[in-house]
């Protein structure tokens, strides 16, 4: 997917002597937005004390509750609203992958960066306490709770030990996706589908028929391989788009349902408010606030 420039993150994560920062945030929920969407060019884990928090990373949505962490990949557009809570209290480690200090090695940086800087290498995203590596992860990332917003020359070594033993536990359970997968390569041309003719009226035979299976097979497939069914994943795709317009452009909300596909401003309204937990009126309002106020600190 294109990442418009508009789009990159414009805070400050550190430098290069200091390649990351710890940053804290306890929020109240006058507005549902946490995170306009947004992308950079550094990995971010993010660590929820308190609140429930729906979060999108490029093809993924997950419902993040307090206790649980996020792995947010480097150049992947992300966003974030808070659900069902009045308050919302979370850590963000924002880092390069050069903090591992492996860089000097170039058999270690390709061993155990380069693939997964380059997506080939998938980490579990989505870190909640249901397994011991998990939970050791989780207790990691509180650990670090003392030293958000503290100068990095105070905390660096410790920040950069507790990143190598997280880095090592995601590393011992990713996901390989330079092995020849052949399900997913066979759902492969309806993604690429969905995402060339999403503002077209689709159906789901529209989309089997792109795979050469049958609508059954297809739907059992794409289920396996993406964990959603095809229909939503097209809709979580527009919802995306419209997001992407909605921050980047001054089109109309009705311009922006129909290029979209939601066909009518009702349909496209009700959607956006199911998935997004604002209009995208507020959305739109609420991304330009927070960007503002980011920028500012």
């Amino acid at each position: 997917m294109h990442l418009p420039d508009s789009l990159k993150d414009t805070v400050d994560h550190g430098n290069c002597r200091y390649p990351f920062r710890i940053h804290e945030s306890l929020e109240y929920a006058q507005n549902h937005l946490l995170l306009y969407l947004h992308w950079h060019t550094q990995a971010e884990l993010f660590y929820l004390l308190e609140g429930n928090v729906n979060f999108r990373i490029g093809d993924h949505n997950y419902t993040v509750r307090a206790g649980e962490v996020v792995l947010i990949p480097p150049y992947t557009l992300h966003s974030a609203s808070v659900v069902d809570s009045e308050t919302c209290h979370f850590i963000a480690l924002v880092f390069d992958t050069s903090l591992l200090g492996l860089d000097e090695n170039q058999a270690l940086s390709n061993l155990y960066v380069t693939p997964f800087n380059k997506g080939t290498l998938r980490f579990t995203e989505h870190i909640q306490p249901e397994e011991e590596w998990k939970k050791e992860i989780i207790a990691d990332m509180h650990s670090l709770l003392p030293y958000a917003e503290k100068p990095q020359e105070s905390c660096e070594i410790f920040v950069r030990g507790k990143l190598l033993t997280i880095w090592h536990r995601l590393y011992t359970h990713a996901e390989v996706r330079d092995a020849v997968n052949p399900d997913y390569e066979r759902i492969r041309p309806a993604i690429q589908y969905i995402q060339k003719h999403y503002s077209e009226q689709l159906s789901i035979s529209d989309i089997a028929e792109q795979t050469g299976l049958s609508v059954s097979r297809f739907s059992f497939l794409f289920q396996k391989e993406m964990h959603t069914s095809s229909i939503t994943y097209l809709l979580q795709y527009r919802i995306q788009q419209s997001c992407i317009l909605l921050q980047t452009t001054g089109m109309t909300v009705a311009n922006i349902a129909e290029k979209t596909g939601f066909g009518n401003l009702s349909n496209f309204n009700r959607s956006f408010l199911k998935h997004m937990n604002c209009t995208p009126s507020a959305f739109r309002q609420e991304s330009l606030k927070l960007r503002e106020a980011k920028t500012e600190n």
